[in-house]
């Protein structure tokens, strides 16, 4: 559910110098690698070739990072020098994305390379398309011990900024079915430098991979497995890389349509709906025996799935949110169906069932319950506020009187303001019901905080309800009960201990 900011590969480069200086040449020579992302610190080695029987006295160098074409400029003084030979060193900051080197003495060198010391600098992170950057020895002199003033300058380095390579599809896979030809499916890159090449692994028996177009053909000869987990990676001409996984669900070759035997609220179980509320369709043939899946990997770019492994569900006519799938239950929240009887089907890879009436209206209260009837409270501090025992091995606190609680339901109905469909809900607003939530405990009203009735953030289809147990109440198992407009929860109970 998260959106990106834009990441930039810097590719490694190749050494400038295009042959290694033969012993009696004096050549000096910048040569820069761009590891990491645009943003990051790049380092260039420069370096001097010495021939035999040279000794140096004194070096000035310029050193320059050129932007070509359109690529974004360095700011000035960005550049910076450690040495690592010794002797009296000063480095100076220029302009223009330059900077001067001198050295008073150098240590003496009979011959061979000398690695003078590292040029830093950091690329611009703002360039929306692929530049380039030449770093360059732009000038220099010695004074050379034993031999005449005869120094040469190398070629320019050259630095490549591309986008980081990255695999932005397919969001899933297709279902497939055994001895049916699977639908094309061709995996997307961006960024990265030159041609693509593409690899799976994971997939089953009769499926394959096109190396040059990334595409996914073939018909599947077997669903032993299913669901397999495939591994898609990309290579791109510099040998930057990038991968991911994905759930790939084959069907055995004869499927049978998918039977809808019930529809719940999946929290209170009551056979009326609501928009916005979570239900539970109870049947056959929903998918293949001992498969189930939620989902949890299923959100793109913040959008709710219509459609979760093959699966999908309708509500008068709208498509619901598919949560959860397995062979004989679905979870799905509904979307902003009508009121009145509504029917709803059920469709997968095997065709669409037979319609089933079930009744919507504007509420269907109901909280979440944890074993023994208890509905789901925690404290302030959102750890449960439940019987101890409840969950074994877990120590668990009841509600104690005069606490502040939150118990937490679906189908609260309307908000205000009216929250959006389809996506988690919104944390810049607070979503309060637009209708007054009452609670009892054994028929007496309890205080339910203004406000606090409401849309749980980052959630779907989630209420959250807070109420201050009363202060003189005694320790026990009461009944809990809450309504809106009129329309209750199912009964729970709740312990309330000092």
């Amino acid at each position: 559910m998260a959106l990106n900011r834009r990441l930039w590969a810097l590719l490694p480069i190749i050494s400038l110098l295009t042959a290694a200086p033969s012993w009696g040449q004096n050549l000096i020579g910048i040569n820069c690698l761009s590891p990491g992302s645009a943003g990051g610190k790049i380092s260039c080695s420069i370096s001097l070739s010495l021939g035999a029987g040279v000794t140096v006295d004194g070096l000035t160098l310029g050193v320059r990072v050129t932007p070509n074409g359109g690529a974004s400029a360095l700011t000035t003084g960005q550049l910076s020098f450690s040495a690592l030979v010794s002797g009296p060193f000063e480095s100076t900051g220029g302009t223009n994305n330059s900077i001067s080197l001198v050295w008073a003495s150098l240590v003496p060198v009979l011959k061979g390379n000398v690695p003078l010391g590292t040029l830093s600098f950091t690329l611009p992170a703002s360039a929306a398309t692929a530049q380039t950057y030449s770093a360059a020895i732009t000038g220099g002199s010695a004074s050379l011990g034993n031999s005449a003033v005869n120094l040469s300058i190398g070629a320019a380095s050259a630095i490549s900024v591309n986008n980081l390579l990255t695999i932005t599809g397919p969001a899933l896979l297709p279902v497939g079915t055994v001895n049916t030809a699977y639908p094309s499916t061709t995996a997307t890159a961006t960024g990265g430098n030159g041609v693509y090449t593409w690899s799976a692994t994971g997939l089953p028996a009769g499926l394959s991979m096109n190396a040059s177009s990334g595409t996914i053909t073939g018909t599947p000869t077997t669903n032993a497995g299913s669901p397999y987990s495939v591994h898609i990676a990309v290579a791109d001409g510099a040998s930057a890389t990038a991968s991911s996984s994905f759930r790939l669900v084959v069907n055995s070759a004869t499927l049978l349509l998918p039977v809808v035997g019930g529809i719940a609220n999946a929290a209170g179980g009551q056979t009326v709906v609501a928009p916005n509320t979570w239900v539970s369709i109870y049947g056959s043939n929903f998918a293949p025996a001992g498969f189930s899946d939620d989902w949890s990997k299923s959100i793109g770019n913040g959008n709710l799935p219509i459609v979760l492994d093959g699966v999908s569900v309708t509500f008068g006519g709208q498509t619901a949110y598919v949560a959860y799938v397995s062979a004989a239950q679905l979870n799905v929240l509904l979307p902003n169906v009508g009121f009145g009887q509504l029917q709803a089907t059920v469709t997968t890879p095997a065709g669409t069932s037979a319609p089933v009436t079930i009744d919507s209206q504007q509420y269907s209260p109901a909280f979440l319950l944890w074993p023994n009837g208890q509905p789901v409270a925690t404290h302030l501090d959102y750890t449960p506020a439940a019987q101890n025992g409840t969950f074994p091995g877990t120590t668990t606190v009841p509600a104690k009187p005069g606490e502040m609680i939150i118990l937490w339901g679906v189908g609260f109905g309307p908000t205000s303001p009216s929250a959006p469909f389809g996506i988690p809900t919104p944390a810049t607003t607070m979503y309060s019901t637009a209708s007054t939530v009452n609670v009892t405990l054994n028929g007496a009203t309890v205080q339910v905080y203004t406000g606090a009735a409401a849309l749980v953030e980052n959630s779907a289809g989630l209420y959250q309800v807070a109420i201050t147990v009363p202060v003189d109440i005694p320790n026990g198992d009461y009944a809990l009960l809450a309504s809106i407009s009129g329309v209750p929860t199912p009964a729970s109970s709740l312990t309330i201990h000092n």
